[in-house]
This record gives structure tokens, C-alpha cells and sequence, in this order.
């Protein structure tokens, strides 16, 4: 999470070499908890994107994150829809 992938990201490239389901499982949720992925996707957006954004630019902000394998409700949580911070 820390390199910016989401646990959806990481669960299919660990997969894809061959890892076990149940210890992916239980290594993201030791190691990758919501809180922290709350902060990445903080980081990677106000790097990226600043504190406020227009909508299409959002919409792509948001799409970009869901394409790095982190969770439409994770990402809800770190910014609102006015393209603040909460």
C-alpha cells in the first residue's frame, strides 16, 4: 500500500505468482489496514491532484485510484465530493 497499490492491486499481483488466497488475505489486513489506506490514497491525491479540483478532473482522480486497486468506499473516505478534504 505504501508504494500506492490498493489491496485489490496487490491481491491479483500476488495471485498472478502463485500465493495462496486465505494468506493474501491475512497479510492485508495485518499490513494494510483501512486507516492506512485512507492516508495513501491522501497522499497520492493531493500530490497529483491538489486540495480542490473540478468535477471531470475528480471523476478522473477517482478512477485513477479504483485502477491502482484501492475501493470506491476508501476512497470516499479520504476526500469528499466538493473535492476537499474531509
Amino acid at each position: 500500500t505504501e508504494k500506492g497499490k490498493g489491496p485489490f492491486w496487490i491481491k491479483k499481483h500476488l495471485a498472478h505468482l502463485g500465493l495462496n488466497r486465505p494468506v493474501i488475505e491475512n497479510a492485508l489486513k495485518r499490513h494494510a489496514p483501512t486507516a492506512v489506506q485512507i492516508t495513501v490514497v491522501k497522499k497520492i491525491y493531493s500530490k497529483k491532484y491538489g486540495k480542490k479540483i473540478d468535477a471531470p478532473t475528480k471523476a478522473k482522480a477517482i478512477r485513477s485510484l479504483m485502477g491502482r486497486g484501492f475501493s470506491l468506499d476508501v476512497i470516499r473516505s479520504a476526500i469528499d465530493w466538493k473535492g476537499n478534504w474531509e
